[in-house]
């Protein structure tokens, strides 16, 4: 969905904002366009999708230790500030249901691979049951010192998508702000706004290589997790984390965006 910067005051930015974008902000400088990347939120496409806008011959590859990828704190704080407050400039993100992300991101780090993440509460965590690891993501702690919780120091895989990166203090700056189950509509917007449609979403995605990005699924990375949410959840554990994800489900909501997919599953 787009949105009016007209009445939006301007956004400070500090050395410290441009700390915790991390590798979350990519910039295409030649297009005017800011993509803000969520991790289990089409992070890896929407990662290849600015490599290819850049001219990586290898934008096919996973990207995520590629040393090219155009981050925007590279920019430094006084150019960040202008891009921000810039109403010509797309600043784009998507987001996704909570519940939905959370059993995605247990599924890829704690059962399909045997990634980082499988020792993050406890060493050797993979496999370790859905239940537990609610356990450790719903624990009410906010010392960021400590890895349980959903502060704005946890694992980015299933911290609040509002607390990935200045996601919140930019959230007035956004023109594009999109719904990870009309994801295809979104970029399409997003890339249209840039005359980048026809260039780099149109084709060249999938294993076919022939394919619009979003048009297929087909990413090894994908867990299906849409489909398997009566296989983990519960009424009581769906409404505890719906709960916990209450800013998420509250940002979405100022651009009429509904997060809650599941609601089904309270009735």
């Amino acid at each position: 969905m787009k949105q009016s910067r007209k009445t939006v005051e301007w956004i400070g930015v500090g050395e410290e904002d441009l700390s915790i974008m991390a590798h979350h902000v990519l910039v295409d400088v030649v297009r005017r366009l800011v993509l803000f990347t969520i991790p289990k939120v089409c992070c890896t496409e929407l990662i290849k999708l600015m490599r290819r806008m850049i001219g990586a011959g290898n934008w096919r590859d996973l990207p995520h230790y590629t040393a090219d990828r155009p981050f925007l704190k590279k920019l430094g704080v006084k150019r960040v500030e202008q891009i921000v407050n810039d109403p010509a400039w797309t600043k784009a993100i998507l987001l996704r249901d909570p519940a939905e992300r959370l059993l995605s991101a247990y599924l890829d780090k704690y059962i399909y691979t045997g990634g980082y993440a499988a020792n993050v509460f406890r060493e050797g965590g993979r496999y370790m049951p859905f239940d537990e690891f609610l356990g450790y993501v719903l624990d009410p702690n906010r010392d960021t010192r400590r890895p349980t919780g959903l502060h704005e120091k946890a694992d980015p895989h299933w911290r609040p998508q509002h607390l990935v990166g200045p996601v919140e203090k930019f959230g007035p700056a956004f023109t594009h702000v999109g719904d990870y189950h009309d994801r295809r509509t979104w970029i399409r917007d997003v890339l249209q706004s840039v005359d980048g449609w026809e260039f780099f979403g149109r084709d060249g995605w999938g294993v076919d290589e022939r394919r619009a990005i979003f048009e297929s699924n087909d990413h090894p990375q994908r867990t299906g997790a849409g489909g398997r949410m009566r296989e983990f959840y519960d009424r009581e554990t769906l409404r505890a984390v719906y709960q916990a994800y209450a800013g998420d489900i509250a940002f979405a909501r100022r651009w009429r965006i509904n997060l809650v997919k599941h609601a089904d599953l309270l009735a």
